[in-house]
């Protein structure tokens, strides 16, 4: 009885392979998952290459790599809402503040010379086929396109990932402090999260927004809206 790989089981791995292929993963999050389903059956295709008699050996592991294709996913597009797959990045939780660690604001709005302190925290569902994350993360306080301020890599995440790591989103969260300036005019302005974990390539930019009144004492302070994406 051999115990080597066969034609009709290196036909069937491909098949293994095949899936999915028909059907192009046009999104980054539907593609990265499908990046790690092919490295996970090309793994599998190249175990069983590995019993192959000598002869067999190189050929069988040149098949399983011309089948199996791995996508780049570097330049797919964000996937829209309801469409990722199980890789992402993404904020669940945020509020203002007036204080370091001051009480959530209902209604976000400072006025010129305030101090904005914000905190948030998100979930990173990593690539399954992947032995580690490194997720950094960027946050800026921004007047529409122009960056005012900017604090490089406020959250860091490295970890080796085992086991059931791979399977299970890890969360990671920070916060951030800008001094607004005393000649800021009223208006609307932003607190931008950019976030990328350089493993996999995925990126995740989120904007939240925040009002600057005039110099109304505190009390007088309009309703708007807050956390607005």
């Amino acid at each position: 009885m051999t115990h080597w790989i066969t034609p009709a089981r290196l036909a069937g791995l491909a098949l293994l392979l095949a899936v999915g292929s028909a059907a192009a993963q046009d999104c980054r999050g539907t593609c990265m998952k499908e990046r790690g389903y092919k490295r996970r059956q090309l793994d599998a295709c190249l175990a069983e290459t590995a019993k192959a008699p000598a002869g067999a050996s190189a050929k069988a592991r040149l098949d399983c790599r011309h089948r199996a294709v791995i996508p780049d996913c570097s330049a797919a597009p964000p996937c829209a809402d309801g469409q990722d797959g199980t890789v992402g990045i993404d904020i669940v939780a945020h509020y203002f503040s007036r204080a370091e660690d001051g009480a959530p604001l209902d209604n976000a709005v400072f006025r010129p010379g305030d101090t904005v302190h914000f905190r948030y925290q998100g979930l990173l569902s990593p690539d399954p086929a992947g032995t580690e994350v490194a997720l950094d993360g960027d946050v800026a306080l921004k007047d529409g396109k122009r960056v005012i301020e900017r604090q490089p890599k406020n959250v860091q995440v490295r970890k080796r990932l085992v086991g059931a790591d791979r399977d299970r989103p890890h969360k990671f969260g920070g916060r951030a402090s800008f001094k607004l300036p005393a000649n800021l005019r009223p208006g609307e302005y932003a607190i931008e999260i950019r976030l990328r974990e350089a493993k996999s390539g995925i990126e995740a930019t989120r904007g939240y927004r925040f009002k600057v009144a005039d110099h109304s004492p505190p009390g007088d302070y309009p309703q708007v809206e807050e956390g607005l994406k």
